[in-house]
């Protein structure tokens, strides 16, 4: 899996390479001011998808790493799940995109890595984020079954290509039609998934369809992940009223 892994990050290093050589090339010959500017367009752009590929490979090792040092500390699920939505609350604005939080009022204390699993949430929502066209949703919200905590990330997007859910967590995979590799890797969702499996956890991805508020367009498919943590949590704690 490993020399996989560094055959397919050399493929895609030199396609970026190749295409930096030919606009280069490109820019050495053309003499038209507006060519020329698109040129230095697309240099600057593979650049900076080089770039990205190079930091989301970087953050990829150092998660693993922290994943063998961190120690397990209790902590409340439902907390971690509002910072994140926080955190991303402005940049989802920016793009009117709407996250809604159908969550237990009271907290539900599990024992596990936190630094490590707010960076998996994290990945899901920015996978949702990227995926959602202006006016979407996403909604984030946890189900407690007989021995499992499940948390799931819906959103609004057409869903997900007809057999493409068996790949969509295998490194360096994206399915973007009218975006390039270099824009998004596809690292988030494999790093999420090796996230969940140390948690001892399982992470799936299906299509559904995606209620939307009421005075709004028709429910429209969506795309949803859904978390599956081992159930550890103080019963006396649970309130299900939602926020």
């Amino acid at each position: 899996m490993q020399n996989q892994f560094t055959y397919d990050v050399v493929y895609e290093v030199k396609n970026l390479l190749t295409s930096l050589r030919a606009a280069v090339k490109a820019l050495e010959l053309v003499k038209d001011e507006a060519q020329r500017r698109q040129f230095l367009g697309t240099i600057q752009e593979n650049a900076v998808r080089m770039e990205r590929l190079l930091n989301d490979i970087g953050a990829a090792g150092r998660f693993e790493g922290e994943l063998e040092q961190e120690i397990f500390t209790n902590f409340d699920m439902c907390q971690l799940l509002r910072n994140i939505a926080q955190k991303y609350g402005p940049v989802t604005k920016e793009k009117d995109i709407t996250i809604k939080m159908e969550l237990p009022q009271n907290a539900i204390t599990i024992h596990n890595l936190e630094k490590q699993l707010a960076q998996v949430f994290e990945n899901l929502v920015t996978n949702a984020k990227s995926f959602c066209h202006t006016g979407g949703h996403i909604r984030i919200w946890i189900k407690l079954q007989t021995d499992t905590l499940l948390t799931v990330i819906e959103d609004t997007v057409p869903g997900f290509p007809a057999g493409t859910l068996d790949k969509i967590f295998d490194r360096l995979y994206s399915d973007r039609p009218n975006d390039a590799f270099g824009a998004h890797p596809g690292l988030g969702l494999s790093i999420s998934k090796k996230g969940v499996k140390a948690h001892g956890g399982v992470i799936s991805a299906e299509n559904s369809t995606f209620k939307v508020p009421k005075g709004e367009e028709s429910d429209v498919l969506g795309a949803r992940l859904l978390v599956g943590l081992p159930q550890v949590y103080r019963e006396s704690t649970l309130s299900m009223g939602i926020t």
